[in-house]
């Protein structure tokens, strides 16, 4: 049987910690001694009696943390609660050292969300509720090494409705939300700090219709694949349990019932999933009201001052770049997609308006294409926005060629520098070089070097013409003039 007889039912439980300076319930720093390069700080180096779970430790909440998860909640057209209580979710794991977490269940402090995909299809969000992280277990061989500093970081968890139906639509959401709650400064959302995290819950329908009549179907046992930290692995897990899931249902025939859901692994190496434990239901947490924090009250002053601190909505902003600097739809979306990008380029335009459309496209292209290169992001490199201020000023203005704009960022990215750009291009003789005399002998050679290039021109290929400039660029490392070199070419295109 092909796997697209069956409907995928996934739903995705999103954890983004939150950038606070302090834990949820007590004063430990959230984020120490992390350099650039997000060089990990000393293990058990930001604990206390609270975040270890010792006995008689009270824990103190962190209203910073609470007003953090209400900009969540708005930037995800959620409704906020007024009165939201706290729970204790029982289990025991190595790396939670209280027993249990301090969560939100009954009553979480944002709930009934939704996100739009680009398809038109709305996700509903079921809630956004404030809890407390776990440790960090670190495995070696035989030993497992517990590292309290991430023990009490501030989270919000992100539920989704099980409303997703394909690994295309998942992805979309989470970056969606990504953006969101980047935009509305809640978070870095730093996949590769463990700052954003995905659990998986996926099983197929194999009766009935989940979108028309949810209660009546029937559907293979639920899998959970916990604490993904990529968009590709989320994407992948989804893939390769639809194909194992079909599978093992047109072998057995077994469907969901309540007992039979698992939590499974995910092996990268092997681009598969394997079997950890049989998953708790909600009723083996055994919750039950946290007696030590009491309900968070939102007054309607505060929930407006937190309204009116949010910044202006994505879609605005985009709309305002579009008119305001004649970049299409797509450059301006993504580059308020990402906060970082949109806040550098804020900075460039507040140093020299002048080039503002300039610094989009280069931030939207060229910066971003040595990120994606370096497989790197804004969070952990630094470049200035001076030096990208200078960067493109002199490519615009023509005094460097673009290629050797792009090179020179790129050197700057890699070694983590911001030098004074003006006396680089001095010290290396970087700028773009107009001698006709230096020119013209290049161009004859890159003729000599391409003879089809020059007949497909002479039968009027102006396309032909870039093999040429290109191998004079190449000869020139990047520093001819590209009009100069046009206007040569041209002159001798017509002696032939």
């Amino acid at each position: 049987m092909s796997s697209t007889k069956y409907i995928p039912i996934i739903g995705l439980e999103i954890h983004v910690q939150l950038s606070t300076d302090t834990k949820l319930f007590c004063g430990c720093p959230r984020k120490i001694s992390q350099d650039i390069y997000g060089t990990d700080a000393a293990a058990n180096t930001a604990i206390c009696p609270i975040c270890m779970g010792y006995p008689g430790a009270m824990p103190n909440l962190n209203e910073k943390a609470v007003e953090k998860a209400v900009k969540i909640g708005l930037g995800l057209g959620c409704s906020i609660s007024k009165f939201s209580v706290w729970d204790r979710k029982n289990y025991i794991y190595p790396d939670l050292f209280t027993g249990y977490q301090i969560s939100q269940l009954d009553n979480p402090i944002n709930y009934t969300g939704k996100i739009e995909l680009s398809n038109g299809k709305v996700i509903r969000v079921n809630r956004a509720h404030l809890e407390n992280d776990a440790a960090k277990s670190q495995h070696s061989g035989d030993s497992t090494m517990l590292d309290g500093n991430k023990s009490g970081s501030p989270l919000v968890e992100i539920v989704s409705e099980p409303d997703l139906r394909s690994a295309d639509e998942a992805k979309e959401y989470a970056e969606k939300i990504r953006e969101i709650v980047r935009w509305v400064d809640a978070t870095d959302a730093d996949m590769y700090r463990g700052e954003m995290r995905f659990d998986i819950n996926i099983s197929l329908c194999v009766e009935g219709d989940p979108d028309n009549d949810f209660k009546n179907i029937k559907h293979t046992p639920i899998v959970e694949v916990k604490n993904r930290n990529s968009f590709k692995e989320l994407y992948d897990v989804i893939n390769y349990e639809i194909k194992r899931q079909t599978e093992e249902y047109e072998k057995n025939g077994k469907i969901y019932n309540k007992g039979n859901k698992v939590t499974m692994g995910w092996n990268e190496a092997k681009g598969a999933t394997f079997l950890q434990r049989e998953k708790e239901e909600s009723d083996d947490y055994r919750y039950f009201h946290e007696p030590d924090v009491p309900p968070v009250i939102v007054s309607d002053e505060w929930l407006n001052k937190i309204k009116n601190s949010m910044p202006q909505p994505m879609s605005e902003v985009i709309e305002s770049l579009v008119e305001k600097y004649s970049v299409d739809r797509r450059t301006a979306s993504y580059l308020v997609s990402d906060r970082d990008k949109y806040k550098l380029f804020v900075k460039c335009s507040e140093l020299d308006p002048k080039y503002a459309k300039n610094y989009i496209n280069w931030i939207a292209s060229e910066l971003a294409g040595i990120l994606s290169a370096l497989e790197k992001d804004l969070t952990n490199v630094n470049i200035e926005a001076k030096t990208l201020v200078d960067l493109v000023s002199l490519v615009t203005e023509g005094k460097i060629s673009q290629a050797v704009g792009k090179e020179l960022l790129k050197e700057f990215i890699e070694k983590n520098i911001n030098p004074d750009v003006l006396k680089l291009i001095e010290e290396r003789s970087l700028g773009k070089v107009s001698d006709t005399g230096f020119i013209e002998e290049i161009v004859k050679k890159a003729i000599e070097a391409n003879p089809k290039a020059v007949e497909d021109i002479k039968k009027g290929k102006e396309n032909a013409k870039m093999s040429i400039i290109g191998y004079v660029m190449r000869e020139s490392k990047g520093k001819a003039d590209v009009n100069v070199v046009k206007e040569i070419l041209d002159k001798n295109i017509e002696l032939l």
